[in-house]
């Protein structure tokens, strides 16, 4: 869907219902617009009685699966304060501090309440495990098979696939008692990165606000 957000349309109040449409699009087909959710939710906060709380939802879902970049700190200091204390919104919140605090399995455990919500999210799971690995290769240099299980809900055949598809592409190694052992990263180089995201996203936030 091609939607004019130039100059002043950003904050046409007749482009909101536009505007959640192009959201659940983003929900079914798997593709992502963040300027377009900064909009809605620019909106949102001219009007926010209007509020969609399951587009809201959604919104903030979908800027989730985009971790570790800043997108969901970005939209959440957008939403309006009248929303801020809906249950959805608390639980999705919720979420992405279990994700951001290596709270893996917590994480799977409230991600299954929500499931008639998060199923609908096409390529959703694939992209928070994505995530999760992500962020133990950026830790440990070795882990137990069980702990990567646990931390990706992924056993049986669909983790011996990963496992094996990773030692051939990424040099990953499995000792005879079910221990990873994972390539040395340069985590310096992936500290500053991060803070220099952080920085990037800190000098953002209240030019978003203004302009909200």
């Amino acid at each position: 869907m091609a939607l004019n957000l130039t100059g002043a349309e950003k904050y046409n109040p007749n482009k909101m219902e536009e505007l959640q449409k192009h959201v659940a699009a983003q929900v079914a087909n798997g593709s992502y617009d963040r300027d377009a959710n900064l909009a809605l939710l620019r909106l949102y906060n001219f009007e926010p009685e209007m509020v969609d709380g399951q587009t809201l939802a959604n919104v903030l879902l979908l800027a989730l699966m985009r971790l570790p970049e800043v997108d969901f700190s970005l939209l959440l200091h957008l939403i309006p304060n009248s929303s801020q204390d809906l249950p959805l919104i608390n639980a999705v919140i919720s979420l992405d501090r279990k994700l951001e605090s290596f709270q893996f399995m917590q994480f799977w455990q409230e991600a299954d309440q929500l499931r008639e919500i998060l199923n609908p999210i096409v390529g959703f799971y694939d992209a928070v495990r994505r995530y999760i690995l992500h962020s133990l290769l950026n830790t440990f240099q070795q882990l137990p098979k069980t702990q990567l299980s646990q931390s990706l809900k992924a056993d049986g055949a669909t983790l011996d696939d990963l496992i094996s598809q990773k030692i051939a592409s990424d040099g990953w190694m499995i000792t005879a008692d079910n221990v990873i052992r994972f390539p040395k990263k340069k985590k310096q180089v992936s500290q500053q990165q991060t803070a220099s995201t952080r920085s990037q996203f800190d000098k953002l936030v209240p030019v978003l606000k203004l302009a909200a």
